[in-house]
């Protein structure tokens, strides 16, 4: 073979094997985009149904079938509102709303949290197959969009079920759909670029878009850690509030039935806030709650604390020995609260009373039996301080 034949043979083969490898480009940069964005629609629709059954965790099945028209604006109604407009304030959503099931394929609004312009009360809703799936009491999402009077939507439906496992209703999280199509096609470019590259390159890609979606993910799950932390905490306080107070004690109980619980209670309660808020408003009386909850949130800062009512406030100890617990109620001192009000006289001393209990694993059988004692502690320990009162006036 001559050089010259050579040199077209060469040729030739680089030909042929360019055309092969474009062609193995073209072929492996068109399954790519079709996986990539297969992949992205999914663990987007994940993370939609992920968001919605949380939310729809937090809402009261009992207390949601109990609204009616006329009890909208009322506490159930608007206990259900907050649970919901905490999503709608700290994760990346566009609407979040509870929808009631009338049968018929018809579903009417019950919650809408939107604050410019909500649904009314009964306002049906745009039926789709996945609202009619999560009717059945399954999670969806739809997988095209629908569209209503406030915009194209992908939605993720999550039913809410009262105590017997009834779908009651159903939680709904509306998701723009320009938002869900951008992230869609933002990977799709990405995708078409780099599938001119050799298939390790390709298959580089694939990782790197499957890392860049799954911080994606944690950013949003960091989001939702961040919804039901403030699902859990007292607006006022910031201590805990009634639904952490009631998580924790399911959580003491597993333990006591196990035989691992250690823990005690201790109950305090604020003297004369009703004259407070009567004499100053409530305003001031909130600050004094305020003031209570950093004093004993303060001595006690190992432990868990919670506002269980307008001035109760409960320390739940786990792990505790007396002498520690002893230490911890004689940093709770009586100081001195300034009002922040323009009246000079407008300050008082906090004054607390306050009662304890240990568990016992001899007699105790449940966490309320240990915060019963603590209860009549604190009420005796109040009893007394009154007593003493009326008697140096």
């Amino acid at each position: 073979m001559n050089t010259t034949d050579q040199k077209n043979y060469t040729k030739r083969f680089i030909a042929i094997f360019g055309v092969i490898l474009l062609l193995a480009n073209i072929i492996l940069g068109t399954l790519l985009v079709h996986q990539s964005s297969k992949m992205v629609q999914t663990l987007i629709r994940k993370n939609m149904l992920d968001i919605s059954d949380t939310a729809a965790a937090f809402v009261n099945g009992e207390r949601f079938a109990d609204i009616t028209e006329e009890t909208v604006g009322m506490r159930d109604y608007n206990e259900i509102y907050r649970d919901l407009a905490v999503f709608r304030d700290h994760v990346d959503i566009e609407y979040i709303y509870a929808v009631r099931p009338m049968g018929n394929d018809r579903f009417i609004f019950i919650v809408d949290t939107d604050r410019d312009d909500p649904a009314d009360y009964g306002e049906e809703i745009v039926l789709s197959e996945a609202l009619l799936i999560a009717a059945t009491g399954v999670s969806a999402v739809d997988t095209v969009t629908v569209a209503d009077e406030w915009g194209n939507f992908y939605t993720s439906y999550s039913p809410i079920k009262d105590h017997t496992g009834h779908v009651v209703g159903i939680v709904g999280v509306d998701f723009s759909s320009d938002w869900f199509d951008n992230q869609v096609r933002r990977n799709t470019v990405l995708a078409v670029i780099f599938s001119a590259f050799f298939t390790l390159a390709s298959v580089l890609l694939m990782f790197i878009i499957y890392k860049f979606y799954s911080r994606r993910m944690r950013g949003l799950n960091d989001e939702l850690d961040s919804a039901q932390s403030q699902a859990l905490t007292d607006d006022l306080t910031g201590l805990g509030n009634t639904r952490g107070y009631d998580n924790k004690r399911k959580e003491i109980n597993k333990k006591i039935a196990a035989g691992t619980a250690d823990f005690a209670i201790v109950f305090y309660d604020i003297n004369y806030l009703k004259k407070i808020n009567d004499k100053f408003g409530h305003s001031c009386g909130d600050q004094i709650i305020r003031a209570a909850a950093d004093e004993i949130s303060g001595s006690f800062d190992k432990y868990e604390c919670y506002r269980i009512g307008g001035d109760e406030i409960v320390v739940i100890a786990e792990g505790i020995t007396p002498e520690e617990l002893k230490d911890c109620m004689n940093r709770v001192i009586a100081k001195t609260v300034i009002f922040d009000t323009t009246d000079v006289k407008a300050r008082t001393n906090l004054s607390l009373s306050s009662g304890y209990s240990f568990f016992d694993r001899k007699k105790d059988k449940a966490f309320v039996d240990v915060f019963m004692r603590a209860d009549a502690n604190m009420y005796d320990n109040k009893r007394r301080y009154h007593e003493e009162a009326e008697r140096q006036s």
